[in-house]
């Protein structure tokens, strides 16, 4: 196949996909969290102390305030993700991975069974795999 035709198809399979319920309700869902003051409020508090908590990480235990902060860090992370703003955000975006991981996979499996193709999900994170951390942070989309 023409590299100009497959290429046309792709864009045929892209406007789809951005034009799916799925990622309307995504898009919704993005807005609601940034419309929502306490979210907002959370996730800046959340990037500031998820911040000093990685500089003190780099000395570990050894660090006077690395277990306050690491404690701090889980906490404000779990007030975030227990609005229920974050929480329709959360479903929507995991519903759209699902969606994006299952296109991946089939495209991959059609070509060859020994294709990888890493699924992400979007609640946890592997440092090494580029995954989103799932917090909204700053290095998130939301």
């Amino acid at each position: 196949m023409d590299y100009v035709v497959l290429t046309e198809h792709l864009d045929a399979v892209i406007q789809d996909i951005v034009e799916s319920e799925l990622a309307e309700n995504y898009r919704q869902a993005v807005a609601l969290v940034k419309r929502d003051p306490e979210a907002q409020r959370l996730m800046r508090l959340f990037v500031e102390k998820k911040e000093r908590f990685e500089e003190a990480r780099r000395f570990g235990s050894y660090h006077p305030d690395f277990s306050t902060l690491r404690r701090e860090v889980y906490t404000l992370k779990a007030e975030l993700e227990s609005l229920p703003s974050m929480r329709l955000f959360r479903q929507a975006e995991q519903a759209l991975q699902q969606l994006l991981d299952e296109i991946g996979g089939t495209l991959a499996g059609a070509i060859s069974p020994s294709i990888v193709v890493t699924q992400g999900d979007p609640f946890y994170t592997d440092e090494k795999s580029g995954a989103s951390c799932g917090t909204g942070c700053a290095t998130c989309h939301v």
